[in-house]
């Protein structure tokens, strides 16, 4: 436990220099730091794995340790980060596949269905509700009419591929610009939003401050939304953060959700642990009112058709004091014109921020009633 104080305490750096006081993260800035955190880490693993062993701590008490290289390129250029994870919650990691379904069945995705509004229970129930233990995993459609093709015809829908662990990728991926939106942010800002670890990280801490997550006390608890997900990068830092019990990763393309699938699999990831992908257009979400805890749309709030419609059902998703932070080009609407909509469709503490150039940041709560 002591060696674990020193290892778990100490606050992570953003790739900035910044300090982001996260505890669940170790941002090592050389090579011989590295190495003795490293030699810590695996310390405390082989301590706590010999204690587990001879019965001393129950699988109730034993937390999991997950160490992930990640790339980490910022001021100071390519680094790695080291991300040591405890789990009071009983182990989560994803390589104990037994104590992830203990898990399922002591908190469930039961509940995951009851989220939704009742025209969409039955098919979250299809592809969320668990048997033998597992989870299918399908990509839930949840739209009234598609005007893209649903792929059934081109490729059927398949459960959650599990990989055996020595088929996890160890460093994220890296997905190209593949949509309007991606391209838009480059041509104006020079900058590949969805393409740059450190931009989408910044997003990330961002988004855990507004949320009150940063300090990693409140863990698996509150139901978040990845709006507009594309390849996923918010819903699975979500995921593998621990601090929500659910994360609904929605998108309109069938394609965004396919691409998200294949890359969390890779990781790791599982919907065991909270991650659940479904298909919904954004100006009607799914959700039933005031389910939601919090709500993040990244760089989609200028490409829909009627963003007055989108925001309304936003808010009527959130619980009153619900959290919502979107991120939109500032050549769509200007600070006051994005206020005035948050404003217009209900929302209240509208805050509008410039995090970098081109990027307007909107932080807004759902009333309480």
């Amino acid at each position: 436990q002591q060696l674990f104080r020193v290892v778990y305490g100490k606050p992570a750096m953003s790739a900035t220099g910044r300090e982001w006081r996260d505890p669940t993260n170790i941002h090592l800035a050389d090579s011989r730091r590295r190495r003795w955190s490293c030699r810590r880490i695996i310390a405390v693993s082989i301590a706590g794995s010999l204690l587990a062993r001879a019965g001393t701590l129950t699988e109730h008490h034993w937390g999991s340790f997950v160490a992930s290289r990640v790339a980490d390129r910022g001021a100071q250029g390519s680094g790695i980060a080291l991300k040591l994870r405890l789990d009071g919650h009983g182990c989560r990691s994803v390589a104990w596949p037994a104590l992830r379904a203990q898990r399922l069945q002591e908190e469930g995705l039961k509940g995951a269905a009851d989220i939704f509004s009742e025209q969409w229970r039955s098919e979250a129930q299809r592809c969320w509700e668990a048997s033998d233990g597992e989870v299918p995993g399908f990509i839930a459609q949840m739209v009234e009419s598609s005007g893209e093709a649903q792929d059934p015809s081109r490729e059927a829908p398949r459960p959650w591929r599990r990989l055996p662990e020595e088929e996890w990728t160890t460093m994220p991926q890296r997905p190209t610009l593949q949509s309007q939106e991606d391209r838009m942010v480059y041509y104006y800002t020079g900058k590949q939003a969805r393409d740059s670890d450190e931009v989408r990280g910044e997003d990330v801490a961002a988004a855990m401050q507004f949320y009150g997550k940063a300090d990693g006390q409140s863990a698996h608890t509150g139901i978040v939304v990845d709006l507009g997900c594309g390849d996923g990068f918010m819903a699975r830092s979500l995921t593998r953060s621990g601090n929500f019990k659910l994360v609904f990763a929605v998108d309109s393309s069938y394609e965004q959700l396919r691409t998200l699938q294949v890359v969390a699999e890779e990781e790791g990831l599982c919907p065991e642990d909270g991650l659940l992908l479904l298909r919904a257009d954004a100006e009607a979400l799914p959700f039933g009112e005031g389910r939601v805890d919090f709500v993040w749309w990244g760089l989609g709030l200028h490409i829909v058709e009627k963003p007055e419609a989108a925001l309304r059902s936003v808010l009527e998703s959130l619980r009153p004091g619900g959290l919502f932070m979107a991120t939109t080009l500032s050549q769509r609407f200007s600070g006051r014109d994005l206020s005035r909509l948050a404003k217009e469709a209900g929302f209240v503490d509208v805050k509008i921020r410039s995090p970098r150039t081109g990027i307007l940041a909107l932080q807004a709560a759902r009333g309480e009633l």
